[in-house]
């Protein structure tokens, strides 16, 4: 049932609150393999089979025969893998090609099985690379996986089904709202994009009335909320939070000292993305990422393609997934950058991957015209435009607040009307705060590695109204970072 809904998400936002509370109170009283699927129940067994020794090399067993079942599978039924030797080792495993994104867009009918086509469920990223990725899940197995795993890892920290969690991450409500109640998965939303200090209060008593357990968010919107909430005795200190989980945008160490010690809980972060390859994440005895191997199977190489076994070196993060043979990722680069951390992992069913650091994920802040802050993970990657199908490439640049050129590469069944929608949408969001134009160019240059560069921030803390919120600093190897300077 949730593979149907999904479907059709979209056309659920749409639907008027109260109708929605609605159906989201009746799924709530639906059992989970009923709502979620059969596949639901086989993955929570898979977890405890995991869990049920405590030796390693087990754990690498029961993972390797999921490596086995999808390479294979790949193999047997999947065009761009026809012709391999089916796996015996790791070492067979490595003479697979790392794969890239493009490479999956611009030969998306090689890496479809046309055994399984009956299962695809179409699905796509929010373009965070600047290029929108489609792409197929498998109907029936990815999204109650999805939802198994996350139930299981949230229970980590104390977190149920009926836990009341507060939702920040600045995605622009139905009509504008500031906030909204939603009871699928007992939720309070809440969007940075119309908080300002005159209606914080408002913002303020919902939560005091929800009284929430838990708080989901992107860093960079929490921030922004953090900045006006100001105290987090304004919460209520009845019912302390139990963990703030911040996730799809890189949380430097420097911000998660500091969400600590203002929200007084633990902060929960991990590492995820919408092609359901790897999943990782802090666990409640070490704040570093364990790619979990009951979930995919974690590479961490170089440039060259070699494993990286020495600790603090970066590493491309490469991942083969499970439990999709409608297009199986095999060796998959998923664009991001990982640091391999010297400690071990206190678990053996936790993985024997740990990395410390994650890198190459955006904290990327465009300015309103009123001064007010907006993560572009909320802001634009997370609304998905269909549009960007047409669009071959695109890039974002910022001079002064309040305004945004964007450059479009575009593709030839481009129309003038998209260019509408997605203008119209963007400013829309932000209640007409941001002005939007557009270019058409050939090309976006890259930088000197090769790397597309979403938003050009070419912004300065002097050119900024409230400039004390929010300070830019760079590590040695120019890597970016913001931290809080709440006074």
């Amino acid at each position: 049932m949730e593979d149907f809904f999904y479907r059709r998400k979209a056309s659920y936002g749409r639907l008027p609150l109260a109708l929605r509370s609605g159906i989201a109170t009746a799924v709530q009283c639906l059992p989970p393999h009923l709502w979620h699927g059969l596949f639901y129940g086989a993955y929570t067994r898979r977890i405890d089979r995991f869990f049920a020794g405590q030796d390693a090399a087990r754990v690498a067993s029961l993972q390797w025969e999921l490596v086995c079942d999808t390479v294979n599978w790949a193999v047997r039924h999947v065009p761009f893998y026809a012709g391999r030797r089916p796996l015996g080792d790791e070492r067979d495993l490595r003479e697979f090609p790392i794969v890239t994104k493009a490479d999956y867009q611009e030969h998306m009918s090689a890496f479809l099985a046309p055994a399984a086509r009956r299962h695809a469920l179409p699905a796509n990223t929010g373009g965070s690379s600047g290029v929108r990725m489609d792409f197929f899940l498998h109907k029936g197995r990815s999204r109650p996986k999805e939802k198994a795993h996350s139930d299981w890892y949230t229970s980590l920290f104390g977190w149920t089904r009926r836990s009341r969690v507060l939702v920040v991450r600045g995605k622009a409500l139905q009509r504008n709202r500031l906030f909204e109640r939603q009871t699928l998965n007992s939720r309070l939303a809440v969007s940075c994009h119309d908080i300002t200090e005159a209606n914080i209060g408002r913002v303020v008593d919902a939560i005091q009335a929800f009284r929430p357990e838990f708080i989901l968010a992107y860093p960079s919107a929490l921030m922004v909320f953090t900045k006006l909430l100001g105290d987090v005795s304004a919460l209520g200190s009845e019912r302390p939070l139990k963990a703030v989980f911040l996730g799809s945008e890189v949380l430097s160490d420097p911000d998660r000292r500091w969400f600590a010690q203002f929200y007084r809980t633990r902060i929960v972060s991990w590492y995820g993305h919408s092609e359901c390859v790897l999943h990782g994440g802090c666990v409640p005895e070490s704040d570093d990422y364990h790619f979990f191997p009951f979930y995919g199977y974690a590479e961490l190489v170089d440039e060259d393609g070699k494993e990286i076994v020495e600790p603090d070196r970066v590493g491309r993060i490469v991942g083969t997934s499970f439990d999709n043979r409608v297009m199986p990722f095999i060796r998959y680069d998923t664009g991001d950058l990982g640091v391999r951390s010297s400690r071990q992992s206190p678990h053996d069913a936790y993985g024997s991957l740990v990395v410390r650091r994650i890198e190459g994920r955006g904290r990327d802040i465009v300015y309103l015209r009123d001064g007010s802050r907006i993560s572009m993970t909320s802001f634009f990657f997370a609304q998905r435009f269909p549009q960007l199908t047409k669009v071959r490439e695109l890039q974002l640049e910022q001079q002064v607040a309040g305004r945004l050129l964007m450059r479009i590469v575009k593709r030839p069944e481009y129309r003038e009307e998209d260019e509408r929608e997605i203008v119209n949408r963007l400013v829309h969001s932000v209640s007409g705060r941001l002005d939007v134009s557009v270019v058409y160019v050939d090309q976006i240059p890259k930088t000197l590695r090769g790397k597309h560069v979403f938003l050009v921030q070419r912004l300065h803390d002097q050119d900024l109204p409230r400039v004390d919120d929010i300070a830019f600093r760079s590590d040695a190897d120019g890597t970016a970072h913001t931290e809080a300077q709440i006074r």
